[in-house]
């Protein structure tokens, strides 16, 4: 979806286009991860998952969740 969504960006002009495709980038983004956790909890239950610290930018992920967001409110 992301490589989809890239070109789409690339042959938008319109601004208010182009940040609806963002939303739609970012809310396939977070499915991923939601899907990535359920697996890692299906590991976790049977005892193989090993925990591994990662960085990540909490601002970047507050954006990413109001852009997401803000068209339900």
């Amino acid at each position: 979806m992301n490589q989809m969504a890239k070109i789409l960006l690339d042959t938008i002009v319109d601004s208010r286009s182009k940040e609806l495709v963002y939303s739609i980038r970012n809310a396939s983004m977070i499915l991923l991860v939601m899907v990535n956790d359920l697996l890692d909890n299906s590991l976790i239950e049977k005892g193989l998952f090993t925990a591994k610290p990662e960085w990540m930018d909490v601002k970047k992920v507050m954006e990413d969740v109001i852009s997401v967001m803000s068209h339900q409110a």
